[in-house]
């Protein structure tokens, strides 16, 4: 198995390429993500600024998956979706800046090109 296994607090997420808080000026490019692991890229945290760019992702749940302030440049990547309801070609979440452009993404029957979710916060009644 060609995946890493990512723990950050609680949370333990499978990636064929993980890049966790504090960890900037990170670049990836020219590379394929293939053959349906659960992500292609997890990017996570504040501080957290890669650059992705001219990769090919195929056949991943989600390729891209940005969260927890990560400010990540996305760009000029090539993106076919895992044939299944839910699966996502860029997914962010929570406070995410940075930006997202010239990407192909190829999506199938019950996937999304691109999704975000804004985390809801519990509040006391």
């Amino acid at each position: 198995d060609r995946q890493s296994r990512l723990t950050d607090g609680d949370v333990t997420v499978q990636a064929m390429v993980g890049i966790l808080s504090q960890n900037a000026l990170v670049s990836v490019s020219s590379t394929s993500f293939l053959d349906g692991h659960t992500h292609g890229i997890w990017v996570d945290g504040a501080g957290s600024n890669p650059s992705i760019g001219g990769c090919t992702f195929t056949d991943n749940v989600y390729a891209i998956l940005l969260m927890g302030g990560a400010a990540a440049t996305v760009s000029n990547n090539t993106i076919a979706t895992k044939a299944n309801a839910g699966a996502i070609g860029i997914y962010t979440t929570g406070a995410v800046t940075g930006t997202i452009t010239n990407n192909a993404i190829t999506t199938t029957a019950g996937a999304q090109a691109i999704t975000y979710l804004m985390p809801v916060k519990e509040s006391a009644c």
